[in-house]
Parts: structure tokens; sequence; C-alpha cells
């Protein structure tokens, strides 16, 4: 099934750099997603660790890593990645910021969710109707109508 799918992405990577061959940032964010599918958020933060000592982690990356998170009930960790994908020189996507917001909702962090909305703005992410329907579901969860 989907849980031992992450466990042979990892050893697939762990077989090519063992045998030399060539791992690239599309080999890792497919063993990060298979991760993320599986809901194996701590798998998904070791494969984007290990990834960032083999190639430059993309957004693609730190989406799927943190989709996992919120999967897995992860706000605060989900929220550390969004903040510390700067340091790749990556900006938060409209993606990354919803997926955020719902890892927040889904934990009743309804004043997280929100303080998500309201960083958008100044990383010059444009809200979408994902995005919009996170913001509506956190006020809906703080009863803030």
């Amino acid at each position: 099934g989907q849980a031992d799918l992450w466990q042979m992405a990892s050893c697939l990577i762990d077989c090519m750099r063992g045998r030399q061959v060539s791992t690239d940032k599309y080999s890792c964010n497919a063993a990060i997603g298979t991760c993320a599918k599986a809901v194996a958020w701590v798998s998904a933060l070791v494969m984007l660790d290990a990834a960032q000592h083999i190639t430059e982690p993309d957004i693609l990356s730190y989406n799927s890593v943190m989709s996992a998170c919120e999967e897995g009930s992860q706000w605060q960790t989900a929220s550390r990645l969004l903040r510390t994908m700067r340091q790749w020189s990556l900006e938060g996507t409209a993606v990354s910021f919803s997926t955020v917001m719902t890892a927040c909702c889904k934990t009743s962090r309804w004043q997280q969710a929100l303080g998500v909305f309201n960083c958008m703005p100044h990383v010059r992410v444009v809200p979408d109707t994902i995005i919009f329907n996170a913001a509506t579901l956190a006020c809906e969860k703080g009863q803030q109508w």
C-alpha cells in the first residue's frame, strides 16, 4: 500500500547514491512526493533534509513536505517550512500558503491560519479561491463571523 511506497522510495534514493547514480531534484521530489502521499511527514522531512545535501530543493520539494505535514496535522512544522524556504531563495506560492493555512485549520489554529493569510501581501502572493476558502474556514473554526 501507500505506507510501503515511501519506504521503497527512500531505499531507491539510497541505492542511487550508493551506486553513484546521479540523484537530482527530480528524483528527490519524486521520493518526497511519495512520502507526502503516504502521509509520512517525518520521512518527507528527512528526505527534504537529504535532498538539501544533494541538490537545491525547489518549491515543489517544500510544497510536498508541507502537504505531508498538513495531512499529518503538523501545522507548526508546515509553518516553519514556509518561513525557511527563503534560505534557498524560494518564495512561497498560493499553494504553499493555502497548505499551511489548511494545516492550521485542521488543528483548530484559526488565529495562526489568519496570521499566514495576513502575511501574504508582504511577500506579494495574491490570494486565490482556495486561500479565501481556507481563510473562511479559519473564521468558521474560530466562530469569528
